[in-house]
């Protein structure tokens, strides 16, 4: 197996518009808190060491490492909520459950194969997840076939299909430093930190996004979570679109596309092949084949463009490329 690498520049003496397109589609348990107050009463619950609580962001700030004493009160007041107590139980306080996502749109930013597995197993596959597992009394895979029917049901309710597209290398790297400066890490954990001063967000680990989330999906719930998630626990940051969607793009950077050559767009002018101190990496993708039927503008841009060769026997081999007086 060989890796062919192919660098192309085009240059036009007349400016031309940049077309409008998009980049090709492709395809634990739960247990309370060790030391929950609710209402005043504290609950200790023991279970194995492997096990980890639901993950409540305003109870892990507040409340967790404080003493047990009166002032707990808020805190089991806020873990009835957040936990959804409420939708079996009753409470004489102000406590008032949060409400439910919206599921409407829920497989066209969802791989529908994520839905089942988590519906079936939530704690496995989104740790720290307050979602309860509602199908952990029955064998894995009768839990499998319910789910299965459930997330039929849920595709129903979908406008769209789910697709993936090929991660841009690009906006990965402004991503991660929108991610890590926007507010995101508040409650979600940094991608780099000193255990010394491990954040509390750290303790609350993302599911595989990549897995879960296709990166139009996931943009448009972080550009307006409230319509998603009317309750409010994700802020919405007021991003533009394309913070929205350098951010989804980091964090499902590692969505695998199949495809035949991975390309990377640069603009600006240079000369020759060699040069690049006036280039700027604008975009990477995936595409079919070594071709140009990917989003470009008409002038001033350069392709690299690499992919694997299977040659079956060794020797000496010829590739013939054309070009008109535009390229080099």
């Amino acid at each position: 197996m060989h890796r062919l690498i192919l660098g192309i520049l085009f240059r036009s003496p007349e400016a031309v518009g940049e077309p409008v397109g998009v980049a090709p589609n492709t395809r634990q348990l739960l247990r309370l808190p060790t030391a929950a107050s609710v209402l005043g009463l504290v609950l200790a619950v023991s279970a194995p060491a492997q096990l980890r609580s639901p993950y409540v962001g305003g109870y892990e700030h507040q409340f967790r490492e404080q003493p047990v004493s009166s002032e707990r009160v808020a805190g089991g007041r806020l873990l009835l909520t957040e936990l959804n107590c409420l939708s079996c139980h009753k409470s004489e306080g102000k406590a008032v459950s949060k409400p439910a996502p919206d599921l409407s749109g829920i497989t066209d930013r969802t791989d529908p194969f994520f839905v089942q597995r988590y519906i079936a197993d939530p704690h496995r596959h989104q740790p720290r997840t307050t979602m309860p597992a509602v199908l952990g009394h029955l064998p894995k895979k009768d839990a499998l076939r319910h789910a299965e029917a459930i997330t039929h049901y849920l595709v129903s309710l979908n406008r769209a299909s789910f697709s993936r597209r090929a991660p841009d290398h690009v906006a990965i790297d402004r991503g991660e430093s929108l991610y890590h400066s926007v507010g995101c890490v508040a409650c979600h954990p940094p991608l780099n930190f000193d255990e010394h001063e491990r954040p509390v967000s750290a303790d609350r680990p993302f599911p595989i996004m990549a897995a879960k989330y296709s990166r139009d999906g996931l943009r448009d719930f972080l550009k307006s979570p409230h319509r998603i998630r009317p309750g409010g626990r994700m802020p919405d940051l007021l991003l533009t679109d394309g913070e929205a969607s350098d951010i989804a793009e980091y964090l499902v950077r590692d969505t695998f596309v199949a495809g035949a050559v991975n390309y990377q767009l640069f603009y600006g002018r240079r000369n020759g092949l060699q040069d690049r101190s006036r280039i700027t990496a604008f975009r990477t993708g995936v595409t079919d084949g070594l071709h140009l039927r990917f989003p470009h503008r008409g002038n001033d841009f350069s392709v690299t463009l690499s992919s694997w060769l299977q040659i079956e026997e060794a020797g000496s081999y010829q590739f013939h490329l054309e070009t008109d007086d535009a390229g080099e």
